[in-house]
């Protein structure tokens, strides 16, 4: 029944995108692609425009406790970098092998999700005092379209 739904998903995008004004699906991206890490909650979903690209966005959301388990889920299952602390708040910041800010994935359709995790504002700086920040957040995005070059 999820891979019918996942199916119909894609589909509805691939109709929908080719369109360009017709509304598209927003979901759990993760539930949907059995991705989803235990301690991850899903928060929202919506459509924006971010440089001149419709994007469908997955919010997510977990306890700073938990923070370390989900950073290395998706540093192992879609390339994101380790975060780090930058000025104000964690975030993932590339290395020498890593060149991007994002992890990526593939679904089986060959469709790309950018992953990303960081938190808001902070003075936290260390990993041994995570727990202390309330929530990460984590973004699953999904363009509907190739950016303009």
């Amino acid at each position: 029944m999820k891979k019918l739904l996942e199916a119909i998903l894609i589909f509805w995008l691939l109709v929908t995108g080719s369109a360009g004004h017709a509304q598209s699906p927003c979901d759990n991206f993760l539930k949907l692609l059995k991705k989803q890490p235990h301690h991850l909650e899903f928060v929202k979903c919506e459509k924006i425009n971010e440089a001149q690209t419709e994007k469908l966005i997955a919010t997510y959301r977990v306890l700073g406790a938990h923070a370390p388990e989900i950073e290395k889920f998706f540093m192992r299952t879609a390339n994101m970098p380790e975060l780090r602390f930058v000025c104000c708040a964690w975030e993932p910041w590339p290395s020498h092998l890593k060149l991007s800010r994002r992890g990526y994935f593939r679904n089986r359709f060959s469709y790309d999700y950018e992953v990303t995790m960081f938190t808001e504002e902070t003075l936290i700086e260390t990993r041994s005092k995570w727990r202390e920040i309330f929530y990460f957040f984590v973004t699953v995005a999904l363009p509907l379209e190739a950016p303009p070059f």
